[in-house]
C-alpha cells in the first residue's frame, strides 16, 4: 500500500532550476543511493551497512539527506554527493524526507530536516512506519523532530480558529504561480508542487 505524498515547495522548485541548478537524478543513477533492508539494519547499494560517522563536511554534520518514496523505497547520500533532497527523485513528490544517522546499518537518529520538502511530521513519520515495518530498531531518543514541526491536521485547526496566527511558509510574492492568483493563499497553506499538474496549496 503506496504512503501519502507531498510536493516539493513551489519556492524551492523554482530555486533549483534558477539559482540552484541542482541535479535531478534518473533511474540509473539513484540507485546507487537506494537503501535496502534486512535483519533490523539498513544496506547501501553496495551491500554493506550504512555508516555517516566521519562524513562531516556538509551542514548536517555526519547526517546522510534521505527521502522515501511513496512506494516505500528510502534513497541516502551525504551532501557532498546528493546536495539537495530533491535530487534523489528528480523533484517528484516524496512520502517522508529528512536526515539520517547510522552505524553498521543501525539508525541511530532521525531528523524531519528538509528546506526542499519540509514535511510535516505526519509526513515524516511515515518513514519510522516503513522501518519499523522491517524490524528496524527505533528508540524514542533516535527521533530528533525539532521545536518547530507539528502535524498538518493541527497547523489546520490553528489556521481555521483564527488568533492572529501566521503560519505561511512558503510564500514567493515574485513568482507566478502557473495560473495562481499571488498572494491568494490562506495563513496555514504553502504552495507546493506536483509534476504534470498546476502547483497548489496544501495545508503545511
Amino acid at each position: 500500500m503506496p504512503y501519502r505524498e507531498i510536493g516539493m515547495l513551489h519556492s524551492m522548485w523554482n530555486s533549483d532550476g534558477v539559482s540552484l541548478s541542482v541535479h535531478y537524478m534518473d533511474y540509473e543513477q539513484r540507485q546507487r543511493y537506494r537503501i535496502t533492508i534486512a535483519n533490523g539494519l539498513l544496506y547501501t547499494s553496495h551491500g554493506v551497512g550504512l555508516e555517516t560517522h566521519g562524513y562531516v563536511h556538509g551542514s548536517f554534520g555526519d547526517y546522510y539527506l534521505f527521502v522515501m518514496a511513496p512506494d516505500g523505497t528510502i534513497y541516502a547520500g551525504n551532501e557532498d554527493d546528493v546536495h539537495h533532497h530533491s535530487s534523489f527523485l528528480a523533484g517528484w513528490p516524496i512520502a517522508s524526507a529528512g536526515t539520517i544517522k547510522a552505524a553498521k546499518g543501525k539508525v541511530l537518529a532521525l531528523t524531519p530536516q528538509s528546506g526542499h520538502y519540509a514535511p510535516p511530521r505526519d509526513y515524516f513519520d511515515q518513514v519510522l512506519t516503513e522501518l519499523r515495518k522491517h524490524k528496524v530498531e527505533i528508540w524514542p531518543n533516535t527521533i530528533r523532530y525539532g521545536r518547530h514541526i507539528t502535524t498538518s491536521k493541527k497547523i489546520e485547526k490553528a489556521s481555521k480558529s483564527g488568533g492572529g496566527k501566521q503560519l505561511v511558509t512558503d510564500y514567493s510574492p515574485t513568482v507566478p504561480a502557473n495560473g495562481l492568483v499571488v498572494g491568494n493563499h490562506r495563513a496555514g497553506q504553502t504552495l507546493r508542487v506536483y509534476p504534470g499538474s498546476t502547483p497548489k496549496w496544501q495545508w503545511y
